[in-house]
């Protein structure tokens, strides 16, 4: 019964491996018998793999076969009882086009093309054995070895044993296991090869940022997932968020329009609510903002990204935490040597799939099945309908639509001593519109600084400047009469390819054919030259923090921050656009502009108290604190219709008679009261104990306040010794 148990396990790790491993040479190895032996074989529409396995199993022969013949072989059907392995290869292969080789010395049966047979042994070859471990000693069943630069590979067997044939004593072994570090030996003159192979244990080591604090990812409670952070500095995007899109689980990106420099909507776990926003909280460098501008961070700055998902992990942040935490890490400068890191790249945008659209002759013919006296009138009156196949009419969607090119060209300087470390970093961002006249531009900057003024007094502060600038029409978005024709897209794509007679409508603002009584039809490519929509953000947010070791176990931090952003967003209508031409009947406004501002200030002021000690096997970790923080919003700003100079675009609104002017003020704080208990007995049982009690200004006095408890348990079985 014990080698049951043992041999199973090893053949469903050797059948899985075999079905990865299609290669020129395919090796199977236990222990040798003879030739002659007997064999009994009970297969049904088998592949050749399963085929040799058994039969590999019965008499420790070594079977190579061609991968691209195994795959092109029909499948087996035998019942065999105690016969010679020669006849059960005959049955296997009979009707085949296959041919046998044995090599004796060897003991290898080799299996190839009946019109390209070689024998082995005329072949110089070197037989290589040895056994994989692990550092323990302990053997590695399943482990695969195969000659670099070559097809050659073969499978230890249950106990770590391995055999494999190598052209020459210049040949590299390369070993590979799930887990373990890959070692390649060049062969030489030995001709044993014993491996040890290292675990590879960085993933759980890994130290995961769960608010207030880290741990590592093998004593983590709660649900927080974390983005490769190569992955984000490689993806050619804007913002961070963006590169989220796919890489962490339980993550959902998704973007409304595409639009260069646009915000993207990300929702964990799933939208919580029909009506409000299903955002969540982001933490950007110990900041809480509820709607960051993401894009004026360089994600090249970045460290770590972690995301927090469940209520155990979301409980530190309280109220604002319902849809989830995103916490976003940026990278310090490090004792040492100055760094300057240096990066650029350059891409370029297009669309690939447009819509199918009707040429000429296919526009014509439409028109006189519908209309046959106005198409005549109008298309055939001094032509045939047939001489419009060779016409050249407009595809207005190239007109519109351009290769867009995207560049990103960063700096950083990074660099310190024992006392204290630096880095300095800036970053330019340009990536113009696939649709014309619209782009995005992001310059930005960023400086931190920490520094150790005594063995238990640390300070240290983190600057970033960002400046963006998004330009051009919003595809999605309609225009002042709401209907399906003032959508962008629908306006290009319903405009018609050609004009009767030598009219050309690339050059004319409206199309002259049109009857304005029942339709309007403006040139989607003028209109959309001539329209000013800009959006300038910029924002600034500082951080500073002081912590101060008590004892050895306990640590005081206090830390503060500001941020600032302002938003204005311009736009103006001349009488070349769809939106401000007085020729359209339901445009009362004419030409017109618009100017919207909105500051927000934020202030934040944390003081937390934590206390760590590992009494015996017991480990507590405990944090207390309370917060302050504080948002002011200011909005305002006007439009102007009916501008009379109109060649002074935006900056002739005053000139313009006033329309619509606001002005709104907003102002609210929290104060939160916050702990966290973390105790684990020996890494193996775990338990999280969090509350946090959130008091807002938004609500009456009597329902200011929110309490949100959470509790996990958590039980480390690799800890276990069963």
């Amino acid at each position: 019964i014990n080698r049951i148990l043992i041999s199973y396990p090893y053949k469903s790790l050797l059948i899985m491996k075999l079905s990865f491993i299609l290669s020129v040479l395919v090796f199977f190895q236990v222990n040798a018998a003879s030739y002659a032996q007997k064999v009994s074989l009970h297969v049904r529409s088998a592949s050749i793999d399963e085929v040799f396995y058994k039969l590999t199993q019965q008499t420790g022969h070594t079977f190579t076969a061609d991968a691209e013949l195994t795959n092109k072989l029909k499948p087996i059907s035998l019942n065999l009882q105690n016969v010679d392995m020669k006849e059960a290869l005959d049955k296997c292969f009979e009707g085949q086009p296959v041919r046998i080789v044995y090599n004796r010395a060897d003991k290898i049966v080799v299996v190839k093309k009946a019109d390209r047979i070689v024998e082995r042994s005329v072949q110089p070859a070197i037989t290589i054995r040895g056994k994989i471990t692990n550092e323990k000693g302990d053997p590695l069943p399943g482990a695969l070895v195969h000659v670099k630069g070559q097809d050659t590979k073969a499978v230890s067997e249950m106990g770590g044993n391995y055999t494999i044939v190598v052209p020459d004593e210049e040949a590299i072994l390369h070993f590979s296991f799930l887990g373990f570090q890959v070692q390649e030996i060049k062969v030489g003159e030995k001709r044993n090869i014993n491996v040890v192979l290292k675990t590879t244990e960085q993933n759980i080591d890994q130290v995961v940022v769960i608010g207030y604090g880290s741990v590592a990812r093998k004593d983590l409670t709660g649900s927080v997932g974390q983005a490769d952070i190569d992955d984000i500095i490689k993806a050619p995007v804007s913002s961070f968020e963006e590169a989220l899109a796919g890489r962490v689980a339980g993550v959902q990106v998704s973007s409304g329009d595409g639009q260069p420099g646009a915000g993207v909507n990300v929702v964990i776990r799933g939208a919580s609510s029909l009506t409000q926003s299903n955002s969540p909280l982001y933490v950007i460098d110990g900041f809480p903002v509820e709607d960051p501008t993401t894009a004026a961070i360089n994600p090249q700055d970045i460290l770590s990204i972690d995301i927090l998902k469940d209520a155990s992990a979301t409980a530190i942040y309280g109220s604002r935490a319902a849809n989830g935490v995103i916490i976003v890490e940026t990278k310090k400068g490090k004792p040492g040597k100055t760094v300057i890191s240096a990066n650029a790249s350059v891409g370029a945008q297009k669309v690939t799939k447009t819509m199918d659209l009707m040429d000429p002759y296919q526009f014509v013919k439409m028109q006189y099945e519908l209309d046959p006296e106005i198409t005549e009138t109008r298309y055939l009156s001094d032509r045939t309908l047939e001489s419009y196949r060779d016409e050249r009419g407009y595809d207005w969607q190239k007109e519109m639509f351009k290769t867009a090119v995207m560049q990103n060209r960063s700096l950083s300087v990074s660099g310190g001593n024992k006392e204290t470390s630096y880095m300095l970093s800036a970053s330019l961002f340009d990536q113009g519109g696939i649709l014309i006249n619209s782009g995005s531009k992001r310059v930005q900057g960023r400086f931190n600084i920490d520094h150790n003024v005594s063995d238990r007094l640390k300070i240290g502060l983190n600057t970033n400047y960002g400046s963006l600038k998004n330009y051009g029409r919003i595809a999605t978005e309609a225009g002042l009469s709401g209907s399906a024709s003032s959508y962008l897209l629908y306006s290009i794509w319903g405009y018609r390819p050609i004009a009767g007679g030598d009219f050309d409508l690339l050059d004319s603002f409206l199309d002259p054919d049109i009857d304005e009584s029942n339709d309007f039809r403006v040139n989607p490519l003028i209109s959309t030259k001539n329209e000013f929509i800009e959006a300038n953000n910029r924002s600034l947010s500082v951080n500073a923090y002081a912590s101060y070791k008590i004892t050895h176990h306990l640590m005081f931090k206090a830390s503060g921050g500001f941020n600032r952003r302002d938003n204005r967003e311009d736009s103006f209508y001349n009488s070349q656009t769809s939106r401000g031409t007085p020729l359209l009947p339901s445009n009362t406004r004419g030409v017109h502009g618009t100017i919207s501002n909105i500051e927000r200030d934020s202030w934040l002021s944390e003081n937390t108290l934590r206390y760590n000690k590992q009494m015996g096997k017991h480990l507590l970790d405990v944090l207390g604190g309370i917060t302050f923080q504080g948002t002011k919003r200011n909005q305002y700003g006007f439009t102007a219709i009916h501008v009379p100079n109109e060649t002074l675009g935006i900056s002739g609104l005053d000139e313009g008679t006033p329309y619509m002017n606001y002005s709104q003020i907003s102002e609210n704080k929290l104060l939160s009261f916050l702990g966290r208990v973390n105790y684990n007995y020996r890494y193996k049982y775990y338990l999280t104990a969090t509350f946090r009690a959130d008091g807002s200004s938004k609500f009456f006095p009597e329902n200011r306040w929110g309490y949100f408890p959470s509790a996990a348990l958590a039980w480390r079985m690799s800890r276990e010794k069963f």
